[in-house]
């Protein structure tokens, strides 16, 4: 709630940096815009852009204290009982994310002159600008591939980009996978249109959440995107009172046929070792 999004957009700005997003920023705080040139997506622990870093500064994010081989960790947060609690990080600060980057703006301009400033955030920048132009391109081609796009079942990705094109100004509120964020690109500063998530902590939290965003909002419509095993999980209780209060909420639950975060984990932690387990 620290409504430290202009802030930190200045800080990326200032110095061209790459910003990976999720954690407090796009929860439980008003996001970094998503369709800002030098957002890449969710953060995750291996990815391709920008490769090896020799700093990853972690702002406000639970999840974000990512170790870096040969590079420093630098990690900002509210909460001193978690801070570095994960990954070993070579400095923790204790502090509001709005007040800590406005204090990193600050210190920056403090330490260069404006046109140094300036050719650091044209060069670093113009190559972070050309990776997300690139990988937006390549979201479109890929949507135009998808079955759906000639009358097939609608995927996820589909979905997707659909709601974030929607003329209407939508809250969602979602337990989804990190597949569905990586296509959402509606978080505009100034933007009405909002994208509220749980952390990786919480399931069958999406239903709940969209019936008090619709009584704080009534005006705006609310839309609740979750999985099936999300949907199993929270129960029908949300639809009873979404309908005994005649709370307008429109419910999507994606059918992927699996509780599909459990098996990401297999996946991931067993190193495949379930395809050959299968294939034998």
């Amino acid at each position: 709630m620290c409504g430290g999004e202009a802030e930190v957009v200045q800080l990326a700005e200032l110095l061209g940096l790459p910003v990976a997003g999720g954690g407090e920023f796009g929860v439980w705080s008003k996001p970094f815009p998503t369709r800002n040139a030098l957002y890449l997506g969710p953060v995750l622990r291996n990815m391709r852009f920008p490769g090896e870093v020799d700093l990853r500064l972690n702002i406000g994010n639970q999840y974000g204290e990512v170790y870096t081989p040969g590079g420093k960790l630098v990690s900002i947060r509210r909460d001193p009982t978690s801070l570095g609690r994960v990954s070993p990080i070579d400095m923790g600060l204790v502090a509001d994310s709005k007040l800590a980057a406005a204090d990193l703006v600050a210190a920056v301009k403090s330490l260069a002159t404006p046109d140094r400033l300036r050719k650091i955030a044209e060069d670093r920048g113009a190559r972070v600008r050309d990776y997300t132009a690139g990988m937006a391109k390549m979201r479109m081609a890929m949507l135009n591939d998808f079955p759906s796009a000639s009358g097939g079942p609608i995927t996820l990705e589909r979905l997707a980009f659909e709601l974030e094109t929607d003329s209407r100004k939508t809250r969602s509120t979602s337990t989804t996978s990190t597949r569905a964020r990586r296509w959402i690109r509606s978080c505009r500063s100034g933007h009405r249109q909002d994208v509220r998530r749980n952390g990786p902590n919480i399931l069958g939290w999406g239903m709940s959440a969209a019936l008090g965003a619709k009584l704080a909002r009534p005006d705006r419509p609310v839309v609740a995107v979750l999985g099936d095993g999300a949907f199993l999980f929270g129960g029908p209780q949300p639809l009873w009172s979404q309908a005994r209060y005649n709370v307008p909420v429109t419910n999507i639950v994606l059918n992927n046929f699996s509780y599909n975060n459990e098996r990401n984990r297999i996946w991931t932690f067993v190193s495949g070792q379930q395809f050959k387990s299968v294939s034998t």
